[in-house]
C-alpha cells in the first residue's frame, strides 16, 4: 500500500503558499535534485511527475524555466493526481520556492513532446517552479 507521510513542513507550507507568476530565478541544482527525488517517490499507480528545465511555459510565467508535469494513465483517479501534485507544491513551498498550477499557461505541444507520452497517458497539469 502506498502512503504519503504528511511532513510538518508541508503543514506549515499550506499557510505560506500562494500562486506565483513572476519569479526571480529558477531553483538551484540542489533544490532541483531534492524536488526530482520527491517526483520519483510520488510517481505511483499510473501517475508520473516529471521535472523539466527549458522551453514550455507561456509568457505570463516570468523568471523561471523550470516546471513539473503531472502525467497520468487513462483511468487514474483525478484526486490522486491532485494529491501528488500538491505534495510537490508543498515541498517546494517549504524549500522557499514559489509555484503556480497551470491549466493552460504552457505550450502543450512543447510539453507533450518533452514528456514523450505513451498511448494511454495524458498531461494533466503543469506546475511552474521558481524562486
Amino acid at each position: 500500500m502506498f502512503e504519503i507521510n504528511i511532513e510538518k513542513n508541508w503543514c506549515d507550507a499550506v499557510y505560506a503558499r500562494s500562486s506565483v507568476r513572476k519569479f526571480t530565478g529558477a531553483p538551484d541544482k540542489a533544490q532541483l535534485d531534492q524536488l526530482g527525488e520527491l517526483c520519483r517517490k510520488l510517481s505511483w499507480q499510473g501517475i508520473t511527475i516529471r521535472m523539466f528545465k527549458g522551453p514550455g511555459l507561456r509568457s505570463q510565467i516570468k523568471g523561471t524555466d523550470v516546471y513539473a508535469v503531472i502525467v497520468a494513465k487513462q483511468g487514474t483517479p483525478v484526486e490522486m493526481e491532485g494529491v501528488m501534485g500538491e505534495a510537490l507544491v508543498l515541498e517546494a513551498t517549504a524549500m522557499g520556492l514559489g509555484t503556480c498550477w497551470l491549466g493552460a499557461g504552457y505550450y502543450a505541444d512543447v510539453v507533450n513532446r518533452n514528456v514523450n507520452l505513451q498511448n494511454d497517458e495524458a498531461v494533466r497539469c503543469v506546475i511552474a517552479i521558481g524562486k
